[in-house]
């Protein structure tokens, strides 16, 4: 084994491998840079073949680096690579046009007290990692940063098992504000977790990244586990595909489990992202698991989402899907689903805003359940939400069509005590194909300031039954259907 500074030697120490003409060779033993308050030491590796079993940089020690450039390749022997550990730091190590392989994990800032240590890819750096890769993993330790790609040449990194940024599955709660940043950059890893009983933790995949994540399970868990708030994903110009299920505020069903809020997935500038089921909200046994957002749009270019079956609310209540500036097609959407556990998931929202259009493919709508799912809603506003088989609205649920909405569904049924919204000065186009089972109640807003005005709630191809009746209106006003 190699130490570079131990205690009572550690301060400005260097090993330099490699250089100018003829590519060095060097194999050790595991290599430890900074050890036991050793601070300020470097390694720097180029134009050389190194072998090594397993990498530490920062072992109770602080600010010491390691640096692969051009024309080297280091070989970890199936070891892992440990930046920050035990007291740790502001350790780093960066990979410039290097390459790192056969690591068996990757883990920067690992144990309490791991703060702000940092590796960082960037002009054609390479990293293959065959096990899982962890960016913060135990309680106390935050900040700790993974940078992939940047200027120069695209950057790799690939690993076959759990990425986690917060936490790996099965770890120990606690750990907050670590980011994964990805641009100019091509990632291929196992299942995504960010935030696992951890908050604040952050992934951004920007303009130049492609990010493939590689499972036919579970692709990305967005705030998952007892304490997991404020957890965030966005996707900004960049793409990740092959994404498997995703959950955005969940936990696996224990009892007890608390404080599951604020976690969002979010896709703008031009993001391109696919993926199988999005359930947003899975939260049994308590009502706090609230405000977990889907964001599908938003500033910049537009974006273009792919997902299969959407549900919005499972269990959880008060949890957002946004579409906006967005092409997105998807399976089927359900809003505010409640399966025997408990009747939390109400005051779920979809909101379908301007620029935005998404095809159901002919798949089903749901507004709320019929079993205590309440004061959910999908609300369609200068967007268009087409190509939808049955549409269904439950009772004490509602669906709004507002101007320059745009809804089209083969069937309707809209069960008493449901409720429709319409904007009488800018009615939006609802068009039902077949069927149409009206009961309820219509909400008229946007009233005329003074004299009579028509507005038409839906237009039906086949059968229009029903009882539906108007809701309230303010005082001076009158109305029929």
């Amino acid at each position: 084994d190699r130490n570079i500074a131990s205690p009572g030697s550690g301060y400005r120490n260097y090993y330099n491998v490699g250089g100018g003409g003829i590519s060095s060779i060097v194999s050790n033993g595991l290599i430890t840079i900074g050890n036991n308050a050793a601070s300020n030491n470097t390694m720097t590796v180029t134009n050389a073949n190194v072998w090594s079993r397993g990498l530490t940089v920062g072992n109770g020690a602080s600010k010491n680096s390691v640096v692969v450039l051009a024309d080297s390749v280091w070989t970890l022997l199936n070891q892992n690579i440990v930046v920050g550990t035990n007291a740790a730091v502001g350790n780093t190590v960066t990979l410039s046009g290097g390459t790192m392989t056969n690591v068996n994990e990757l883990r920067i800032g690992i144990t309490n007290s791991s703060v702000g240590n940092r590796v960082t890819l960037s002009d054609g750096g390479k990293l293959f990692v065959a096990g899982a890769i962890a960016v913060g993993h135990s309680p106390g330790c935050s900040n700790n940063a993974f940078n992939i790609g940047g200027a120069g040449a695209s950057s790799t990194v690939s690993n076959g098992a759990e990425f986690g940024v917060g936490g790996l599955l099965g770890g120990a709660y606690g750990c907050s504000s670590n980011t994964v940043t990805v641009t100019n950059a091509n990632v291929c890893s196992g299942r995504l977790i960010v935030g696992n009983g951890h908050s604040f933790n952050t992934v951004r995949v920007l303009a130049g990244a492609a990010w493939n994540v590689a499972t036919n399970g579970v692709g990305i868990t967005t705030g998952f586990n007892d304490g997991a708030t404020g957890n965030v994903v966005v996707i900004s110009g960049g793409t990740v595909t092959n994404a498997g299920l995703v959950r955005i505020g969940w936990n696996n069903g224990n009892g007890g489990v608390d404080r599951i809020v604020n976690n969002s997935l979010s896709i703008n500038d031009g993001g391109r992202f696919f993926s199988g089921n999005v359930i947003l909200g899975s939260v049994k046994w308590s009502v706090n698991q609230t405000n977990n957002a889907y964001n599908v749009g938003g500033f910049g270019a537009v974006s273009t989402v792919s997902n299969g079956a959407i549900t919005v609310g499972q269990y959880g209540p008060a949890n957002t899907m946004t579409v906006t500036n967005a092409d997105l097609w998807s399976g089927a959407l359900l809003i505010g689903n409640t399966i025997g556990v408990n009747t939390n998931a109400g005051s779920n929202v979809v909101q379908v805003l301007t620029n935005a259009a998404w095809d159901l493919l002919g798949n089903a709508v749901t507004v709320g359940t019929t079993n205590g799912s309440t004061d959910n809603s999908l609300t369609i506003r200068g967007g268009a939400m087409t190509n939808i088989g049955p549409l269904t609205v439950c009772p004490t649920n509602t669906l709004n069509v507002y101007a320059g909405g745009v809804l089209t569904a083969v069937t309707l049924t809209n069960h008493p005590d449901a409720r429709i919204g319409v904007d009488v000065l800018a009615t939006g186009n609802f068009a039902v194909t077949d069927n149409a089972a009206l009961n309820g109640v219509v909400l008229a807003t946007n009233l005329p300031a003074f004299g009579i005005r028509t507005c038409t709630i839906l237009t039906c191809g086949g059968t229009l039954s029903g009882n539906l009746s108007l809701g309230p209106l303010p005082p001076r006003y009158s109305g029929l259907i």
